[in-house]
């Protein structure tokens, strides 16, 4: 923002739904590439990808050239990884699938918070490349996939064996559900951290929330609980969101959809696990956060 003073807000923002839009499109296609070709492969090459792009950004001095960078290579970059990520979890627990999704997911929430206090220190020793460098390196290394005995024989697919009303109605419900996230413009200082903690809020309470709706979906159902969070999410949408005319409103809305209305992307990967072929998980996941594709435009 302090680059482009000049730009209309929505311009900027429209940065940020390019990069959703480019990443839920093309993770179908790269989570069928991670099944066959495997996961880490992937990962590493998503990583690399990502850096180039945020590094290519930083030196950009012209609107184009973040578009093209942080807007649609960087959400091809990210897409790769995405569907890989959220499945890597259903591969090594089955009678706790969901809170164990639900912790690992939490990671983008509460472990960002925390991570971000270890690069300040990590940036302040090494330069900003060496220090993702590191902690990429550290996480790449955490990973390990888990295959069944003779997955490479296993015929892939890039859609489950048999398509019914359950595949149409959570392709439906991801299509429909990122519509009414639509931003505010902000009436503070854009400089001022107040711009960003209701962010960081939502970040944490959405950390939390996913580890409580994977406890939840283990005892109630994975469908069940995928269900709630839209339907309490679209709760906190109509009676806080639509209404929030002051800043403590607006804490209050990160709040309550941090803990109740963002799990049904926690839950994607377990619901699918449980509905359709477990073989192909990251390609029938990546199938249904694809429908999520027209709506993030919105962002």
């Amino acid at each position: 923002m302090n680059r482009f003073l000049t730009t209309p807000l929505s311009t900027l923002s429209l940065v940020g739904g390019v990069y959703f839009f480019t990443m839920n499109s093309t993770v179908y296609f790269f989570g069928g590439i991670g099944d066959r070709f495997g996961y880490k492969r992937m990962i590493a090459l998503s990583c690399f990808f990502a850096y180039i792009c945020l590094l290519a950004s930083a030196f950009a001095s012209k609107l184009y050239q973040i578009f093209i960078f942080q807007g649609c290579l960087l959400g091809l970059s990210t897409g790769i990884s995405i569907p890989l990520y959220m499945t890597l979890p259903s591969q090594w627990f089955l009678r706790l699938r969901g809170v164990a999704t639900g912790i690992a997911l939490a990671g983008a929430g509460i472990g960002g918070g925390i991570e971000s206090l270890i690069v300040r220190p990590i940036n302040a020793i090494l330069i900003y490349s060496s220090g993702c460098a590191v902690l990429w390196t550290a996480a790449w290394l955490m990973m390990v996939e888990r295959r069944p005995p003779g997955y490479k024989d296993i015929k892939r697919r890039w859609l489950p064996r048999e398509i019914g009303p359950a595949f149409y109605g959570i392709a439906l419900s991801g299509f429909f559900d990122i519509f009414g996230y639509l931003e505010r413009r902000p009436s503070v200082d854009p400089k001022s951290i107040l711009v960003v903690i209701p962010l960081v809020v939502m970040n944490i309470s959405g950390g939390i929330g996913r580890v409580i709706a994977g406890r939840l979906a283990d005892r109630l159902g994975p469908v069940n609980m995928f269900f709630t969070s839209f339907f309490l999410g679209g709760l906190a949408q109509i009676f806080v969101w639509t209404f929030a005319r002051s800043y403590a409103a607006v804490i209050v809305f990160s709040v309550i959809n941090g803990l109740v209305g963002c799990w049904f992307m926690g839950l994607l990967s377990v619901v699918c696990a449980q509905l359709f072929d477990p073989d192909d998980l990251a390609t029938i996941t990546g199938f249904m956060a694809l429908a999520n594709s027209p709506g993030v435009l919105c962002l």
